[in-house]
């Protein structure tokens, strides 16, 4: 598709992006709608359309096609999009989300697994992906937030909620186990 419709296109499993001209995406979504089954190329119903601001089609010429009319939206966990402030709703949405599953998480009877689940999947590899794919600077809220969250999750772990837990204990549980820390 890249070379026969000379546009620019990524895709990394099945999320496909696609710039190019207005004729050519059209193209390119017919190709998909018609030849693509088959080829092997199946459309989810959840596959949307979007395009920056000032750049849509007329409804007629995108039939059968959900087209969102928002400021952005998410691709592989990062925002795209041409406003600043929908990145940083979206890396709340984000933190917020985590925070629901470190809750549930955390009516789990037993610490180590809670310590366990936090610090392999819900923790800081859900901090870590989201400054990655999103620019740090927009997201100042978010991860304050996150920080509070972690912080608080950590002390109902390591010291059931109790005052024996501030800054200094959570800066030695923030360190990678290379450093005694709790990684």
């Amino acid at each position: 598709i890249k070379e026969h419709y000379n546009v620019q296109m990524g895709a990394y499993l099945d999320d496909v992006t696609v710039c190019g001209p207005r004729q050519t995406i059209l193209e390119i979504l017919e190709y998909f709608k018609v030849v693509g089954p088959q080829e092997g190329l199946h459309i989810s119903s959840k596959t949307v359309l979007w395009f920056p601001a000032g750049r849509s089609f007329s409804a007629n010429t995108l039939d059968g096609w959900t087209v969102v009319d928002t400021k952005g939206v998410q691709l592989l966990g990062g925002s795209v999009c041409t406003d600043p402030s929908y990145i940083t709703t979206a890396a709340i949405n984000r933190v917020m989300k985590c925070k629901l599953s470190i809750d549930t998480m955390s009516l789990l009877l037993d610490p180590q697994l809670q310590l366990m689940l936090l610090r392999a999947c819900l923790g800081s590899p859900k901090l870590v992906h989201l400054l990655r794919s999103s620019p740090p600077c927009m997201m100042r809220s978010a991860i304050v937030k996150m920080e509070s969250i972690l912080r608080d999750s950590l002390r109902s772990i390591i010291v059931c909620d109790g005052p024996w837990f501030g800054d200094f204990q959570f800066h030695l549980a923030t360190m990678p186990i290379s450093h005694s820390g709790l990684g």
